[in-house]
């Protein structure tokens, strides 16, 4: 009888699969001469794949996702060095918000309540995803793209897909940091006006895919006002 795969193991593979599939949807959205995604969910869930498994683990799936990301560039046409700086730059940037997540949430990395969702955000993924805006703007102006168009469309591609993806694998993967979710009514009933902003959004006709935000938006809103199996 075949031994029954362990949990780390079915999770490097959910995370590593995840990575494919956002991957893909977020270059399906590339647009502009910056190359730049309107979102980039993959480093949240590379981000989460740093915090959530064991090393001996991690490596070799982060390889494996490294060479998809650069194989799947050079697929879509980008020349070799551009091809490589990506993946670079990502990996660097997943990293740097995991160490910097572990140090404003705690080693456990307990999503708790929604002041520890905000430490995540303010203190590990701004920061994390400014820093990397500056060297790829910098970086990619070495093969002709524009400093300013990389800068902000960088920042607000992977801010906001690393705000949307990280804290939402870490919730989905740690079932026991639900049921500890802790609310309180204001975070309760902005939640509500917040998910009710959004979704008008969604239909307004702007470039980026307003709709996409719906989606952890429920999620949060089901976290703030009570969670039950």
């Amino acid at each position: 009888m075949l031994a029954k795969p362990s949990r780390d193991l079915i999770q490097t593979v959910s995370l590593t699969v995840t990575f494919m599939a956002a991957t893909l949807f977020s270059l399906a959205l590339t647009k502009g001469s910056a190359g730049v995604a309107a979102i980039w969910l993959s480093n949240g869930v590379l981000a989460a794949m740093f915090l959530l498994l064991p090393w001996r683990l991690t490596l070799p799936a982060a390889v494996v996702c490294f060479v998809f990301n650069w194989l799947i560039g050079l697929a879509l046409g980008n020349p070799t060095g551009v091809g490589l700086v990506f993946p670079v730059l990502n990996f660097t940037e997943a990293f740097a918000t995991a160490w910097l997540a572990r140090k404003a949430c705690g080693q456990t990395m307990r999503l708790t309540s929604l002041k520890r969702v905000t430490q995540l955000l303010l203190f590990a993924i701004v920061p994390a995803t400014a820093a990397s805006s500056v060297v790829a703007a910098d970086v990619l102006t070495l093969f002709g793209r524009s400093f300013d168009e990389v800068l902000s469309t960088w920042f607000y591609a992977h801010g906001l897909g690393m705000a949307i993806a990280l804290p939402a694998v870490l919730l989905i993967a740690r079932s026991d940091t639900v049921r500890d979710f802790h609310r309180q009514w204001p975070e309760q009933f902005g939640l509500y006006c917040l998910m009710a902003a959004v979704s008008v959004l969604a239909f307004v006709p702007v470039r980026f895919p307003t709709p996409i935000i719906v989606f952890p938006m429920m999620a949060a809103l089901k976290l703030g006002v009570g969670y039950t199996y």
